[in-house]
């Protein structure tokens, strides 16, 4: 198989509380299809040496407008 993206030697933390690891990540057709150390190629190859891949934050703070919200 072959990526169209593949990230290598990425710090990998998953955001379950697990250690973060060492691995490459494979994506094909924009999602992510295998994490681990991968044999296989990339259309395009990143080096993550020394940067950490993480799952998007998302800042659920919020300031409501009670005014708009009894409407």
């Amino acid at each position: 198989m072959k990526f169209d993206l593949l990230i290598r030697n990425a710090t990998v933390i998953d955001g379950t509380r697990a250690p973060r690891f060492e691995a490459d990540i494979g994506v094909s057709s924009g999602k992510i299809s295998r994490i681990g150390k991968l044999k296989e190629k990339g259309e395009i190859e990143i080096d993550a040496s020394g940067k950490i891949a993480a799952p998007g934050f998302i800042d659920a703070h919020t300031h409501d407008d009670r005014l708009m919200l009894s409407a």
